[in-house]
């Protein structure tokens, strides 16, 4: 699972000699205990952070203050933690899937193999000292968030109806 992926990685950044504190939120589920359990019984309690559900004025501002957001998701349609990270200036690592390689297009990430939590430890290794590509990645994001703007869904959405309009306009002409 996601939170186990989390675990193991904290595991392995501290049998390295990395400590890097993880700041965990959202509600308590069925796999709270093994992971809250997992955290006790690796010593990683100094450096795992759980805040439970936190309100969006605070999301924002831990995203304004963290080194980055990391996402292990193996499904989603979208990633709004992402979008909000990249709004609010937070360099991103996420999972290689679809729809982040696709969200990837437009915004600056670094990308991990899913369920492999070494994968991860070496990109959170990586980022960790590389503040030089996580301001750039930040900067880019700034810019790069914008595409996912209101307005430009509604302008998307406008030249696809365009697009048809025209298109059945030719078909009429085809028909008549």
């Amino acid at each position: 699972s996601r939170k186990r992926l989390r675990e193991l990685v904290g595991k392995r950044l501290k049998d390295r000699g990395l400590t890097m504190p993880l700041v965990l939120t959202g509600a308590e589920y069925t796999a709270a205990k093994g992971i809250f359990d997992f955290i006790r019984g690796n010593d990683l309690e100094d450096q795992v952070f759980y805040l439970g559900v936190v309100p969006f004025d605070d999301i924002i501002a831990l995203h304004q203050r963290a080194r980055f957001l990391v996402t292990a998701s193996l499904y989603e349609s979208s990633s709004i933690p992402i979008l909000e990270a990249a709004a609010a200036g937070t360099p991103i690592i996420a999972g290689r899937i679809p729809p982040h390689e696709e969200m990837a297009e437009h915004l600056e990430m670094r990308l991990f193999t899913p369920r492999d939590d070494e994968d991860l430890a070496r990109v959170l290794a990586e980022a960790w000292p590389d503040e030089e590509t996580s301001r750039a990645q930040a900067a880019a994001n700034r810019v790069g968030v914008q595409h996912y703007s209101w307005d430009n869904a509604a302008q998307m959405y406008l030249r696809l109806f365009e697009r048809l309009r025209t298109m059945e306009s030719v078909l009429a002409g085809e028909r008549g």
